[in-house]
């Protein structure tokens, strides 16, 4: 009697180490990259301007930005000037190019970027990083339940 019970546990723990793991390696629902939809034929309000145009020049001279234009395409580089009619942007190029002018009517989005290094590189490292953690884990889940 006692050892179908012992036996009957061990299949318990199995079975729940293995839903642990499956559940460990599904995908979740959740993504970290917002998609933009844009209607056809809707136009930026001028609410939406005149907001951009706050947010704009409340930036402090000198901080690096992305402004990404209506038109398609980003430009990169040191906020100079921002009026509530147009972003003035210092591109980062290897030889050195005037200030461009862009209005705002035909920007997107303006974002602050850090200064500190490619965000992409870190995207990465910490990728790989809770990857090995969990195949650590789901590894240490199935020697336990197996090791009976």
């Amino acid at each position: 009697m006692r050892n179908e019970e012992d036996n009957m546990l061990k299949n318990v723990r199995r079975a729940v180490s293995l839903m642990m793991c499956t559940m460990l390696v599904a995908p979740g629902c959740a993504t970290t990259r917002a998609t933009r939809a844009q209607m056809p034929g809707h136009s930026t309000a001028a609410a939406d301007q005149s907001m951009l145009a706050e947010y704009v020049q409340k930036l402090a001279p000198g901080s690096a930005v992305r402004v990404e234009r209506t038109a398609g395409g980003s430009l990169r580089g040191t906020l100079i000037k921002a009026t509530d009619r147009s972003v003035v942007v210092q591109s980062r190029t290897r030889l050195p190019e005037p200030p461009v002018e862009v209005a705002l009517t035909d920007v997107l989005s303006v974002t602050p970027e850090s200064p500190r290094g490619s965000n992409f590189a870190k995207a990465i490292a910490a990728g790989a990083a809770a990857g090995a953690g969990a195949a650590l884990g789901i590894f240490l889940i199935l020697v336990a339940a197996y090791s009976d």
